[in-house]
């Protein structure tokens, strides 16, 4: 979002960023014309009155709200924005199908809220054609690229056996997926190297991992580190082991860099859906995971020709204007345009990307522990309806 701001800065509007939390000296470098200010408030509609006012008070237009996924908060933000005059624009950076994921009771609610809103911002098609399809004024976008990668004009050699994981210590990361598949692609490949970039408690997940210690001296932790640059520039290949991704800013940069991928397959992502510099595997399969990575070490010439490929495709994505999509978003008549145009394309999105969805669903609830509390009625009521839809996530809520 901080980026977004700088965008809207340099564009000669006046920017408010809202936040939570106070600065820290991790937070991205943010325009010094761009106002910050932190919500104050104990509870949520405490916090969505200070917003409300603070708003007002600076004779705001819009309201861009940067979100994971819509609950509650989107809703109630919705109407209370709704009759104040300011635009409320939702721009949403995860899954549509998250609070469902997690049998949040009260998502159709939300729903109904977020048709309130001035529109909906999506970074993927598969966002985009389930909010488009519920009814809501829905836009597709990407998000803005940092400055430090729009320079950069520096790609990997691809020369040695240097594996890379960078992310934070969250369950959907699938951490632990990376060690398997490092100690599998050791067993082929002795020189490898696994570098982890992100929360140092991740290294906690060793203590969980039965590895020998001659592959575990090979594993490196790095721990929290803004500039991922010299990473990127010593990888060969990195591991992506995500279960979901609203859009995968690391995958960016692998591409910046010339790094080649190897992930779980996630089809709905903009960034994945040329595959170029990108080799996907079933979700959860880490030996076949670890067999493409062996595959690709094994052949520089295939290595390199995945590495030429990813920064091409990084060279389309830095091509997207960000600025003038945002000009339009801000212009009434120019936004009517945009959302009507990108109506005329929703009977092109491919329903094989909700099918990929609603088969990672189904997965979870037969296999993922975090279910074991859920009603078995729910439990089988929701499993049967996925099957009988067809992977048409829509008709879920239907």
């Amino acid at each position: 979002m901080t980026q977004l701001a700088n965008v809207w800065a340099e564009q000669g509007y006046h920017v408010l960023l809202y936040t939570d939390e106070p600065a820290t000296e991790k937070d991205y470098w943010c325009n010094p014309q761009v106002k910050r200010i932190q919500v104050k408030g104990n509870s949520l509609k405490e916090k969505n009155e200070f917003l409300k006012k603070s708003l007002l008070q600076h004779n705001a237009e819009y309201f861009v709200d940067h979100v994971w996924c819509f609950k509650d908060d989107v809703a109630e933000r919705a109407e209370i924005l709704k009759d104040s005059g300011i635009k409320y624009l939702v721009y949403i950076h995860g899954l549509f199908n998250i609070p469902f994921y997690n049998f949040d009771v009260g998502t159709l609610h939300y729903v109904e809220g977020i048709k309130k809103s001035h529109a909906v911002l999506c970074l993927n098609r598969m966002n985009f054609a389930f909010f488009a399809a519920l009814g809501c004024r829905t836009l597709l976008t990407n998000n803005p690229i940092q400055p430090y990668l729009l320079d950069n004009d520096r790609i990997s050699d691809l020369n040695g056996f240097n594996l890379l994981w960078i992310g934070r210590n969250d369950q959907g990361k699938h951490f632990s997926d990376a060690l398997e598949i490092f100690c599998r692609v050791r067993e082929c490949e002795k020189n490898a190297r696994l570098h982890v970039v992100g929360d140092i408690s991740l290294k906690e997940e060793l203590n969980f991992v039965h590895i020998h210690e001659e592959v575990r001296k090979d594993i490196l932790f790095y721990g929290f580190d803004a500039d991922v640059a010299k990473y990127y520039l010593n990888a060969d290949l990195m591991l992506l082991t995500s279960e979901a991704e609203g859009y995968c800013y690391t995958l960016l940069e692998s591409k910046c860099f010339g790094v080649p991928v190897v992930m779980y397959n996630l089809p709905y992502l903009s960034l994945v859906k040329d595959y170029r510099g990108i080799t996907s595997v079933q979700m959860r399969n880490t030996e076949e995971a670890a067999a493409k990575v062996c595959l690709l070490l094994s052949d520089r010439k295939l290595l390199k020709e995945q590495g030429r490929q990813a920064r091409e495709s990084f060279e389309y994505f830095a091509s997207y204007d960000c600025a003038s999509f945002w000009y339009n978003v801000f212009d009434d008549e120019n936004i009517e345009k945009l959302i009507e145009n990108e109506k005329e394309e929703l009977g092109q999105i491919d329903f094989l990307d909700f099918e990929h969805i609603t088969r990672g669903l189904l997965h979870d609830l037969e296999h993922n522990s975090r279910y074991i509390n859920v009603p078995q009625t729910l439990f089988s009521r929701l499993h049967s309806k996925i099957r009988s839809c067809g992977g048409r996530v829509c008709q879920l809520f239907q």
